[in-house]
């Protein structure tokens, strides 16, 4: 896709680059999420719908990429465009299977979009309802608030989340 798509979607490629590189950082393991891109973006739609506070999924671009760790491999490195300047970030097995999740940026602190947008992604991985994760979300959102960063596991979703001035950037990977 055009980078003027990119940028027509309240997206620099400044920060294209910045998420993507977030999103690399965190090490790809063997385990899936148990989903396809597909179904995450079904589920969480569905979820954010729910909740009063749809989201739009746009596709940006998608890629193969050498797999950290094993560059004899190949993965699918995807990056949709949500709305309001947030994004999504997904790495998958060329055969369907995410591996991992970044998204970004979302508010901090307990009841915040992020707490939200974790509560969704740990939902649609578990196959669970939303509020089954508020808490836990809110939680690790306020520990990512308030000291920079914070981690939890939730079913068979690890997250990572780290503040950048009150804008939370969420990764997930399988347990």
């Amino acid at each position: 896709m055009p980078i003027k798509n990119v940028k027509r979607a309240g997206i620099t490629t400044a920060t294209l680059a910045v998420v993507a590189g977030l999103a690399g950082t965190v090490p790809v393991q063997a385990g899936t999420l148990g989903l396809s891109v597909d179904q995450l973006i079904e589920k969480i739609s569905a979820a954010s719908e729910a909740a009063g506070a749809p989201l739009s999924f746009q596709e940006l671009a998608c890629m193969e990429n050498p797999k950290p760790g094993d560059a004899t491999q190949m993965i699918v490195s995807c990056t949709h465009s949500l709305g309001d300047g947030r994004l999504l970030i997904t790495n998958a097995e060329p055969s369907g299977p995410l591996l991992d999740i970044s998204t970004q940026p979302w508010e901090g602190g307990s009841g915040g979009s992020g707490a939200a947008m974790i509560s969704w992604i740990a939902s649609a991985i578990n196959d669970a309802a939303s509020p089954s994760y508020r808490e836990a979300a809110d939680d690790l959102a306020n520990t990512a608030t308030a000291s920079g960063n914070g981690s939890a596991t939730m079913g068979n979703v690890a997250f990572y989340v780290i503040d950048f001035d009150g804008k939370l950037t969420i990764t997930a990977q399988a347990q």
